[in-house]
C-alpha cells in the first residue's frame, strides 16, 4: 500500500539464472587446466548442455564457467528453470554433466555438488 501511495515502483531484470558450481578434482593441475580449456570449447559446451537438458523438460544450461584452483575445478553452471524455483532440477542436470565429464576424464572425482562458488 505504501508503494502505491508513494507513486509506485519500477523494476528491471538485469540477469536471470540459477547457478550450481560442482567442485571436481583431477589427478594433476595440468589435467585441471585441460578440463577448463575443454569446457570452454563451444562444441564441448554443447555436449554439456545436451547432458544437462536430457534430465528435464524445462531446465536449460546457459553457460559453464570453469575456475581452476590447483587440482580442483569449480564448474559454475548457469541455468534457467522456467517458472520453477528449480534447485532440484539444476542439481539433477549438474550430475548429468559430471557423468559426461567422467566418461571423457576418467580421473575426475566429484568433491562436492555445490562447491560454494555460485
Amino acid at each position: 500500500k505504501a508503494i502505491s501511495q508513494g507513486g509506485g515502483a519500477h523494476s528491471r531484470v538485469v540477469r536471470d539464472g540459477i547457478t550450481r558450481a560442482p567442485c571436481v578434482r583431477m589427478a594433476t593441475a595440468m589435467e585441471a587446466a585441460d578440463l577448463k580449456v575443454w569446457c570452454e570449447v563451444p562444441e564441448n559446451f554443447m555436449k554439456l548442455k545436451a547432458a544437462f537438458e536430457s534430465t528435464t523438460s524445462f531446465g536449460k544450461l546457459v553457460s559453464c564457467q570453469p575456475t581452476v584452483a590447483g587440482r580442483n575445478v569449480y564448474l559454475r553452471l548457469v541455468c534457467r528453470s522456467g517458472d520453477a524455483m528449480g534447485m532440484n532440477m539444476v542439481s539433477k542436470g549438474s550430475l548429468a554433466v559430471i557423468e559426461l565429464l567422467k566418461s571423457t576424464w576418467p580421473t575426475l572425482e566429484l568433491v562436492a555438488l555445490s562447491g560454494n562458488m555460485c
